[in-house]
């Protein structure tokens, strides 16, 4: 699944969820997201802040976020780039146990063409080369056994589903935090 299509699966998800619960003192907030409508904790999931971090837990997972150039998490995601998921994860402090990244044959085979081109072998001895791995260590491992180099070291991970649906519920909490407050009459905070 690409990212757009996980953030409409993600909107598809939180489509009746709301921010139902808040404590806010400053840059250090609470927010409590989950379905307003039926009541349920389906896919809700909570954001707290505190000065240069920002932590989400939930349905989706666990991850915690950092910056130290950021007092205010929220400024950072408001500002966040999907299109730069590398530098959001450069972000990543700590995560749950299934981490953020997982294994993908599709994105090993796009590395393996361009290793093969870089290298000047037939991407058929390539592909015999690392047929047998299906971990990142393992590949890593073929690499170093077969090249003197690490300069073109085969990419074969991609985001978990979970991580990136987290990454959209915090800029959708965010936003929702933010249209909140403009209802308030309290305006964006910056």
């Amino acid at each position: 699944m690409r990212t757009e299509e996980i953030k409409k699966q993600f909107l598809d998800d939180v489509m009746t969820h709301e921010i139902v619960d808040w404590h806010e003192k400053g840059i250090i907030r609470h927010l409590k997201c989950e379905n307003a409508v039926e009541q349920t904790t389906v896919h809700s999931f909570e954001i707290t802040t505190w000065p240069r971090h920002l932590a989400i837990s939930g349905d989706m997972g666990c991850f915690v976020f950092s910056r130290p150039q950021s007092e205010d998490m929220f400024k950072f995601f408001r500002g966040s780039n999907l299109h730069d998921l590398k530098y959001i994860r450069e972000k990543l402090i700590a995560h749950e146990r299934a981490g953020y990244k997982e294994f993908c044959e599709k994105t090993l085979d796009e590395s393996l063409l361009e290793l093969a081109s870089e290298k000047g072998k037939s991407i058929e001895s390539i592909r015999e080369m690392f047929s047998g791995c299906g971990t990142e260590e393992e590949v890593c491992r073929e690499y170093f056994e077969n090249f003197d180099d690490n300069e073109a070291i085969p990419c074969c991970t991609k985001y978990t589903y979970r991580y990136l649906w987290c990454i959209h519920a915090i800029i959708w909490a965010i936003e929702q935090w933010d249209i909140m407050n403009i209802e308030r009459g309290i305006g964006e905070h910056d």
